[in-house]
């Protein structure tokens, strides 16, 4: 508890000063002027508006130095760049006029603050390259996320190569809009985002393979390494570091004979995420993660255990093989439940609605999920060494299409979508969450003290 407090704290104040950076940065939109900056993102073709679209580390404008980065907008067709110039770790000089990225729409300039992108450059004139050097980390991991993509595409449809590329990078560029769509429907778009779902199942599968090592530090140490590896693929993704910390951190107290703190173990994961990125907070992915994972530990597994163990005293189950099947189709149901009542709020206020099909999907799902992040994690490993039977990928592409045919069936029962259009509508359901939440901790309550009471007397 004191990490979760100390986070909030240190977020508060990061996000007061890295304000007065934005600031500087905004006021400058409307103004063309010398930039130079460096390329952290491939470009990126929008059909819609036929021009490209890269990340850029901001250096200098007009010979003085900013914090932030900026988007780049340009068009081969009318501006005379070439795509080759936009490489990653490219450090590049030109002049351009700035523009205000989110059109002022508080959500989209939310997103792009999210990213760390305060400001917009388009109408590239004079771009010429300065600096070639050593190519960045996030370099190799761009790479290395293509050649995933490149392989699944040629062994799969490109739906189904969009999805196993997306559950396993978080990279959702090649997934169609239609199947993305689906899956936001029905409340299960986190499938989407490297998470703590991802890590615990591949984690898992790391571990069956160094099962034989009976060194704990060692096996820890590999996993550790595992995890950091999983981290970058998914490009350090705010969901996949507050994942991917809290399992360092547990690795780390396995290793000691010691018990993490889960509560401790995601304040200190939010720090480390909020002092790299203090606008972070305003990812949706990332507040979504972070309240799905606080819901399992505060609501989940105490409910859990307390719904369980009642029901097993009433129904008198003695076998503990069929006492593990019932605890854990509990646990399924008070879980989809918790998370989508601690992520309603934020679903509607960024959203606008929220889908009532969420608990029924979440438990469809949920034992379709490992099996479907294990296959696309073989997928991609078989697929880029260039191993791939045709029976083997007919398999994986049957499974696939029938989780996407399934999430498709689910996002048409249109009537459980609640919409949410005004502020007041917001607040009503934060209430309304938050009067649930307050129900469920008096029931555990409760329970906790019956339980002692028995026992005491």
């Amino acid at each position: 508890m004191p990490a979760v407090c100390l986070s909030v704290c240190i977020s508060s104040l990061l996000f007061f000063f890295s304000q007065s950076d934005f600031l500087k940065v905004r006021d400058l939109a409307g103004s063309e002027g010398q930039i130079v900056a460096a390329v952290k993102s491939e470009p990126e073709y929008n059909i819609a508006y036929h021009r490209y679209y890269c990340k850029a580390e901001i250096i200098s404008i007009d010979g003085r130095k900013y914090s932030g980065n900026m988007r780049l907008s340009f068009s081969t067709e009318y501006e005379d760049v070439s795509l080759d110039d936009f490489v990653i770790g490219n450090v590049i000089a030109f002049d351009g006029r700035l523009y205000e990225v989110g059109s002022g729409v508080k959500d989209i300039v939310d997103y792009f603050k999210s990213e760390k992108i305060y400001i917009g450059a388009n109408s590239i004139e004079n771009l010429t390259v300065t600096r070639q050097g050593t190519k960045p980390v996030s370099y190799l991991g761009n790479r290395l996320r293509n050649k995933i993509s490149t392989s699944l595409k040629e062994h799969f449809s490109s739906d189904t190569a969009g999805l196993l590329t997306a559950l396993v990078t978080g990279d959702k560029d090649s997934l169609s809009d239609s199947i993305y769509n689906d899956f936001r429907f029905i409340g299960i778009a986190h499938l989407m985002a490297v998470s703590g779902m991802h890590l615990t199942i591949l984690a898992m599968g790391a571990g069956l393979i160094l099962k034989r090592l009976k060194n704990k530090k060692a096996k820890n140490s590999l996993l550790s390494l595992f995890t950091a590896f999983i981290m970058f693929l998914a490009n350090f993704s705010p969901s996949v570091v507050r994942a991917g910390t809290m399992h360092l951190m547990r690795l780390r107290a396995d290793s000691t004979g010691k018990k993490a703190d889960s509560l401790n173990s995601l304040g200190f994961a939010l720090i480390i995420i909020l002092t790299l990125n203090p606008f972070a907070c305003k990812s949706v992915g990332l507040l979504l993660s972070v309240l799905s994972t606080l819901s399992i530990i505060t609501v989940s597994l105490p409910l859990s255990e307390a719904f369980s163990t009642c029901s097993g005293d009433v129904l008198k189950i003695k076998s503990n093989r069929l006492f593990s099947m019932h605890k854990a189709v509990i646990f399924s149901l008070i879980t989809s439940f918790s998370i989508m009542v601690f992520t309603v709020p934020v679903l509607a206020d960024s959203f606008g609605s929220f889908s009532l099909m969420s608990p029924i999907a979440n438990l469809i799902f949920l034992p379709l999920s490992p099996i479907l992040i294990t296959v696309a994690a073989i997928s991609a490993l078989m697929c880029s060494v260039g191993f791939m039977p045709g029976f083997i990928a007919g398999i994986i592409e049957g499974f696939t299409r029938l989780c996407v045919s399934v999430a498709d069936y689910l996002s048409q029962f249109e009537s459980f979508m609640v919409y949410v259009e005004s502020e007041a509508g917001v607040l009503i359901c934060f209430i309304a969450c938050v009067a649930i939440i307050g129900a469920g901790c008096l029931v555990r309550l409760v329970y906790v003290r019956r339980r002692y009471g028995k026992r005491t007397g």
